[in-house]
């Protein structure tokens, strides 16, 4: 009985590991939402009244009725990953929201 249940669990991380990898591969390409266009503006904002600290206050009047009682955390993530690498921001926008999915 031991043993089954150590094949389970090895397998069983094996497997989450396999679909966290496809997950973070597929995304990408894809995003998980079709809502960025209202999301990543905020982000930004939300990332520069931090980098700032507080100074620019943009993010708190913020007026898109799409988002109002969204937290930023998801959207300021790539936002500060994209201005230390200056990559693709889109690109950290897929990666992080599926790791938070994922989580």
């Amino acid at each position: 009985m031991a043993k089954l249940l150590e094949f389970i669990k090895r397998d069983n991380i094996i497997f989450w590991i396999f679909l966290l990898g496809l997950m973070l591969f597929i995304s990408i390409k894809f995003g998980a939402s079709t809502d960025e266009i209202h999301q990543q503006p905020y982000g930004n904002q939300s990332y520069k009244f931090f980098k700032t600290l507080g100074s620019n206050d943009s993010a708190t009047y913020h007026r898109d009725d799409l988002i109002n009682y969204y937290g930023a955390l998801v959207d300021t993530i790539p936002e500060a990953i994209n201005d230390v690498f200056s990559g693709n921001l889109f690109i950290y926008r897929h990666l992080i929201i599926t790791l938070f999915s994922f989580l």
